[in-house]
């Protein structure tokens, strides 16, 4: 088969599988399709403050396989992101990716849930 430029290749290579030709960068426009999160406006006098962690978890939509992302500012006393994935493995779930923007010694723990397969 040819691909776009005229160029002769093969439809199958060991190890990879069969090929699918490039087709040029605009071959595929308006083909994707992205979910995003629901947002709830808050208007003035409306509470979005809750009382635990335990709350958080239960208002948002978190599954296994999704990303979890969080900020240094703390950095070595900030145990906010060992807090949140101990209450996501108690709650079974599995396979998250972590983003943080920092990691130090007082994240040790996650080195279990790792293991786990929690992260």
């Amino acid at each position: 088969m040819k691909n776009v430029l005229g160029r002769e290749i093969p439809e199958y290579i060991d190890g990879y599988g069969n090929v699918k030709i490039f087709e040029g960068a605009f071959k595929n426009m308006n083909s994707l399709k992205k979910v995003s999160a629901k947002i709830k406006p808050v208007v003035p006098g409306d509470v979005k403050l809750v009382n635990s962690l335990e709350e958080v978890l239960d208002k948002v939509d978190i599954r296994d396989g999704m990303c979890i992302s969080f900020h240094h500012h703390l950095r070595n006393g900030d145990y906010i992101l060992n807090m949140v994935v101990e209450s996501m493995a108690k709650r079974g779930i599995k396979n998250l990716t972590v983003a943080a923007s920092s990691i130090f010694p007082t994240h040790k723990p996650l080195v279990a849930y790792i293991e786990d397969g929690t992260v």
